[in-house]
């Protein structure tokens, strides 16, 4: 067993919007970073793609320039219809460029190619978000196309934003799939009635997992593992998919390599060791992103130990509320309801130093 390959529940989620895109609904989803939100979407794509032609753009790949998203995006277009190869090359021969005139006029791809030639942007990009439509319809067939991390287009441009809207809101033959993890950004394009995807498609906001899928995962899975082992993942890691999948892996692994017959809290000590091992650079870069604006690793800590009014020095209320609100916005916190939780429970033990204390 691969780790990608494990997948608890979201089936909800997976049949709703599969069978949603074959009626040629759109949908948007939005969940913090490494809660399986493109874990989600690649099984989404599999569901689909025996009876649907699926395009996957990881826009923030391209984010840096409008260009680049344009170039991508028809690349993957005439490439499911076997026209491989670089849009850059083919700028280069004149026979390519001639032969791609005659044989699909109707697609202007050469109009497209002089767009990029000329650096000609936002038409190059609307161009080729018609490509997908015009494909779509030539070949009698729907076409979806993904764009994950979609949020990452506002650090680049929001001319780029409206110009996909405005092409794109007219397509009946392509289903829309955007996903992205900055939930300021998501809210930003598309929850806001001022935003230009304003209504566009059904809004998922990935939550974690549901804890009785995870226990049911869990004792289906490894009869061996004691309950107070699955007690203690639940109760620190809250259904949390990629650690929850991760300490799941990792328990395997333990299990065939040391021959265990059981598998305990002492045990476990030893997964969450190599968890926090394997995450250190990550762990330790969050710690310096939150020391270089004031207030924050301090608010984040207090957090974590369940009250972010009661920081050790002493912040005034005002100033942890602007303090939380910003965390919230870049994804470090959830507001349920008043009550503030961290996105990402490792983070939380390693600041709070607990993670050795089972």
């Amino acid at each position: 067993m691969l780790l990608q390959d494990i997948f608890i529940n979201r089936k909800k989620e997976l049949a709703e919007i599969s069978s949603g895109i074959a009626l040629g609904q759109s949908f948007i989803i939005i969940a913090p970073r490494r809660y399986g939100k493109t874990t989600l979407i690649k099984k989404i794509a599999k569901d689909i793609e025996s009876q649907n032609q699926v395009i996957y753009i990881d826009v923030m790949r391209y984010a840096h320039s409008v260009i680049s998203l344009a170039e991508a995006i028809t690349e993957a277009c005439l490439a499911k219809i076997g026209i491989t190869g670089k849009l850059r090359n083919w700028l280069k021969n004149i026979d390519v460029k001639l032969d791609l005139k005659i044989k699909f006029q109707e697609l202007e791809v050469d109009i497209i190619l002089e767009q990029i030639a000329a650096n000609d942007g936002y038409n190059a990009l609307a161009k080729s978000l018609e490509l997908a439509e015009k494909l779509a319809l030539k070949y009698n067939q729907r076409w979806v196309m993904i764009y994950d991390e979609i949020g990452e287009l506002q650090h680049l441009d929001e001319q780029a934003i409206r110009v996909m809207r405005s092409v794109i809101q007219h397509h009946q033959h392509v289903s829309y799939l955007f996903a992205g993890s900055q939930e300021s950004l998501m809210n930003n394009i598309f929850i806001s009635n001022r935003c230009a995807f304003y209504r566009f498609g059904i809004i998922y906001q990935l939550a974690e997992l549901e804890l009785k899928d995870v226990v049911e995962f869990f004792h289906a899975s490894l009869s061996n593992v004691n309950s107070e082992v699955i007690d203690f993942i639940i109760d620190n890691f809250h259904g949390h998919p990629y650690y929850t999948t991760n300490i799941f892996y990792r328990v395997i692994q333990r299990i065939m390599l040391d021959h265990l017959t059981s598998f305990g809290l002492s045990d476990l000590r030893t997964v969450i060791q190599d968890l926090l091992s394997s995450e250190t650079h990550y762990l330790a870069d969050q710690v310096i992103r939150l020391n270089q604006r004031k207030n924050t690793f301090a608010v984040l800590l207090a957090a974590s130990l369940g009250d972010p009014y009661q920081t050790e020095s002493k912040l005034s209320k005002q100033s942890i509320h602007a303090t939380l609100k910003n965390l919230v916005q870049d994804g470090y916190l959830r507001n349920n309801a008043g009550k503030y939780q961290l996105t990402d429970p490792l983070l939380g033990l390693y600041l709070r130093d607990e993670s050795l204390v089972l």
